[in-house]
């Protein structure tokens, strides 16, 4: 495979890598997975039902940001002719400040909200490589999807689900990588840590640069 087709998976990789910085980081500081909303949405009817008004109000709003990201994500892939990865990415590291600069006093809700609106806006626009539909920003499904692909290729003996397996395996991998990196500097810098997040969005934005001038080179030739 050329350097040009793989620079996806590359990019791809990296920014799992982010995901679970995200992840490991909302886990560790407020108990609350931001990059997914399944909890979320069931708090909200749990809230309705308990007649807990605040709790609802900042739940509901948490879901409203988890959509008005799909939202522009969508509108803006059909309306701008700016590659919305780099959005994306500045996105996230907005929210990466935002999250250091909310005051610790806030309710945890919305303290989540940059992380909530991060990783749903990553989410729609890093969604996979190598033609796999890939979440970047949770694991379940990537997790069920390496484990049918590795039960085909050592218990089925089709070695066709080979680089499927492959792909969500090592996409497994660097979310682990980035929750293992965030999680040490917590430990050493605690809220600090925050920042750490500025390295791998520095290497994707390096990495998206070098594939947009490869695909101009090869379009050339």
């Amino acid at each position: 495979m050329k350097r040009l087709d793989r620079m996806p998976t590359y990019i791809h990789m990296t920014m799992a890598f982010m995901g679970g910085l995200w992840g490991a980081y909302s886990v560790v500081q407020w108990t609350n997975l931001g990059n997914a909303h399944t909890t979320n949405l069931i708090k909200i009817v749990l809230r309705l039902i308990d007649g807990d008004w605040l709790e609802f109000a900042l739940c509901v709003g948490s879901a409203f940001l988890y959509f008005l990201a799909f939202a522009l994500s969508a509108y803006w892939s059909k309306h701008s002719k700016s590659d919305l990865r780099y959005a994306a990415i500045i996105v996230e590291a907005v929210s990466l400040a935002a999250v250091y600069f909310f005051p610790q006093n806030w309710p945890v809700y919305t303290r989540l909200y940059p992380c909530v609106f991060a990783t749903a806006f990553q989410w729609s626009i890093f969604c996979g490589a190598q033609g796999f539909n890939c979440a970047t920003i949770f694991n379940s499904n990537n997790y069920r999807q390496f484990s049918s692909s590795f039960a085909e290729v050592y218990l089925n003996k089709d070695p066709s689900f080979r680089p499927k397996m492959k792909f969500f395996g090592c996409t497994l991998l660097f979310y682990h990588f980035g929750v293992v990196y965030v999680y040490l500097i917590l430990k050493a810098f605690s809220s600090y840590a925050i920042w750490s997040g500025l390295l791998p969005l520095v290497v994707a934005a390096v990495m998206i640069h070098l594939h947009r001038k490869e695909l101009a080179v090869a379009k050339v030739e």
